[in-house]
């Protein structure tokens, strides 16, 4: 029995990085999960998740969408029988694309994931959450909100002058 044993967990972007070993760690403690990426990746964690022996289901869908955020959370109540915590982890980054050479519809695509998906994750997380009087709500942050580029590489030399 882990620390977790008996709790409902929903994750988004858990198809790799961070997402995925979260995924595992929080099955480790034994809390049963609902993970989803916009890739198949999601089933792939799912499958590495029940493979050590944890609990957990997928969904391939878009963190910043509403109708899918909301679908995602009555699945997993409807699987496990509630919700415990929801960890808003889908993000995507600026990229290499100089910032010169970006334009407003790449922009919104950044802020539509990385800040709407978070809010619909708590939107919808709240009004499960709230008349239980419980739950976790967990948010992604980046080092790149506090200095731009954090950790990039110029894909080319400055400009001179």
């Amino acid at each position: 029995m882990g620390r977790l044993s008996g709790k409902t967990v929903v994750i988004t972007g858990a198809g790799s990085g961070i997402g995925r070993a979260s995924s595992l760690l929080f099955a480790s403690e034994g809390a049963s999960l609902m993970i989803a990426d916009k890739f198949e990746t999601a089933d792939e964690t799912a499958k590495m998740v029940r493979d050590a022996g944890g609990v957990a289901k997928s969904r391939v869908g878009d963190a910043g969408d509403e109708a899918f955020v909301e679908s995602l959370l009555a699945a997993a109540v409807a699987e496990y029988g509630g919700l415990d915590a929801v960890w808003a982890n889908a993000g995507i980054s600026g990229g290499w694309t100089p910032f010169e050479d970006q334009d407003a519809a790449f922009w919104a695509e950044v802020l539509r994931v990385n800040l709407i998906g978070p809010f619909l994750a708590i939107k919808h997380a709240t009004k499960i959450m709230v008349p239980k009087g419980k739950g976790s709500i967990i948010c992604t942050a980046s080092v790149a909100g506090i200095r731009s580029g954090a950790g990039a590489r110029p894909i080319r030399p400055p400009r001179p002058g």
